[in-house]
């Protein structure tokens, strides 16, 4: 859970109400667990607003505490029912998956099944989106979280029982989404496939070519001339990664780029002395490119835990706009994925009266999002 989240400034009133005020996320979610764990399966839960009152927090804390409650599958936001209920099955999302049989679900010509990982990603928030989009209002939303290694064991629904389609949520379920494709089933991925190719199916992704430019010319027309990337799993295979590489090699700075790796990282989680080492380096990098927003969190509770400050002693930039993105501190510069312009494409796909074409692609241009964790490479030097 990230740990560098804050909640609003307090409000003004009596000393009781700023330190009611001044819980931050994670103390409103330790809050909510209580409360979830006090009512039965099915039985609704209280409304944001009604938390904000109960709690006297800030209507961002809250929200976060329940986008984090959705995310974990504990609470479940219904379509036609009005409001936000306890999980029948709540998820742990470090789970290797749950309820991968949906031949026996009770379905219908106006359900869609939408299939995820929970892993925390900008994925985890499609889900929660999707049963607030307004195209999917009049749908009955079966939203079934599993891991990609588990698709194998995922029976197709009956014919009987065949749903209006479904909605698979990155890329690693391409196979899923080729098999209920072939089995007659109306199919759209939303993540942007393996291969230039494409995905063999309907396939909707916001343009990571564009979003991987975007972030270094942002940090390039702040002065930053030496980058660290994050290098997660297959980094270096992505078409973000290439297009970062492209865009520093036509400014003349191909070799100016270092990669932080999973080990790397992980010897600075366990030793964070060696983070200041590192940047300590009169050649260190000035700026800082996380994967993705989770991770751009993370990486920030570090730096501050070894007194290095953002963008003070350096700038960070995540991917995704999560809504966590805004309760750092500072703000986190961030790629807005537009998911939700995602979300309205991928249902478009499946409401359309013909099914579309196999290699029918839309992709979502991304925008940046300059926030307070990004700073020209001047103003660091003279602070």
């Amino acid at each position: 859970m990230p740990s560098a989240l804050i909640p609003s400034n307090p409000a003004s009133g009596g000393g009781a109400s700023r330190a009611r005020r001044g819980l931050n996320g994670a103390a409103v979610l330790g809050e909510l667990e209580l409360l979830r764990s006090s009512l039965q399966p099915g039985e609704q839960f209280p409304s944001q607003r009604e938390l904000v009152r109960r709690l006297d927090a800030s209507e961002r804390a809250v929200a976060w505490a329940l986008d984090e409650l959705a995310r974990q599958g504990k609470i479940v936001k219904r379509v036609g029912r009005g409001g936000t209920f306890v999980s029948d099955t709540p998820v742990d999302s470090g789970s290797s998956g749950i309820d991968d049989n949906v031949s026996e679900l009770p379905v219908q010509s106006r359900t869609i099944v939408a299939i995820s990982e929970p892993d925390g990603s900008i994925f985890d928030r499609a889900l929660q989106l999707l049963v607030r989009h307004p195209e999917a209002a009049e749908l009955a939303i079966n939203s079934r979280l599993m891991a990609h290694t588990n698709i194998d064991r995922f029976e197709l629904p009956s014919a009987q029982n065949k749903p209006l389609g479904f909605l698979l949520f990155r890329h690693l379920f391409e196979p899923l989404a080729l098999r209920l494709q072939e089995a007659g089933h109306r199919v759209v991925l939303v993540g942007q496939p393996s291969n230039d190719q494409g995905a063999g199916v309907p396939n909707v992704y916001g343009d990571h070519t564009e979003g991987g430019a975007l972030v270094v010319r942002h940090l390039l027309d702040l002065g930053h001339r030496r980058l660290l990337f994050q290098d997660s799993g297959l980094f270096r295979q992505t078409r973000r990664w290439k297009s970062a590489k492209h865009t520093l090699e036509q400014c003349g700075l191909a070799t100016s780029h270092e990669l932080l790796s999973d080990e790397m990282y992980a010897r600075w989680s366990k030793s964070p002395q060696l983070v200041r080492e590192f940047f300590d380096r009169p050649d260190a990098p000035t700026a800082v490119v996380a994967w993705n927003d989770e991770k751009a969190i993370n990486l920030l509770t570090l730096l501050n835990k070894v007194g290095l400050r953002v963008p003070e002693d350096v700038s960070l930039v995540g991917y995704d706009n999560l809504p966590q993105s805004v309760l750092t501190h500072p703000a986190l510069t961030t790629v807005d994925s537009a998911i939700e312009r995602q979300l309205h494409a991928a249902l478009r796909l499946l409401l359309q009266p013909e099914s579309p074409s196999p290699n029918h692609t839309v992709i979502v241009l991304p925008s940046l999002l300059r926030r307070d964790s990004s700073a020209p490479l001047e103003d660091q030097a003279a602070i």
